[in-house]
């Protein structure tokens, strides 16, 4: 029903960050997500592309290149449906020094509250 970032091809995340970047005096951030069958070449071709386009850096992210990611895709059958659930480390944690729910953002948990901070390392 609705299209996510895994869904749009590579080159055209790389295609929408030069739009932008066009219109932005500093470089800006864009997280190029790439599927799991992803190449070495392919990641290169990627860092070229941004660059010949005028991009001022990317990050690139491989589905399933960390053994916990915010998002994980499941096959669940042979006709290629997917279900995209939250991983183990996104799910109901809180603060270990005050109790509160924490704020999740680019695999870090951040509490609002007292500001303790924890990252999961690849």
């Amino acid at each position: 029903m609705f299209v996510t970032t895994i869904d749009i091809h590579w080159q055209d995340h790389v295609y929408a960050q030069s739009v932008w970047q066009k219109f932005i005096d500093n470089a800006m951030a864009k997280t190029i997500n790439m599927p799991h069958d992803a190449t070495v070449e392919d990641v290169k071709q990627a860092y070229i592309m941004a660059h010949d386009l005028g991009c001022e850096g990317i990050t690139v992210y491989r589905d399933g290149s960390r053994h916990e990611q915010v998002l994980r895709i499941h096959s669940e059958t042979k006709d290629k449906k997917f279900q995209v659930e939250p991983s183990t480390f996104m799910k109901h944690m809180n603060c270990s020094n005050c109790g509160t729910m924490l704020t999740f953002a680019e695999c870090c948990a951040f509490c609002r509250n007292c500001g303790t901070l924890m990252c999961s390392s690849g």
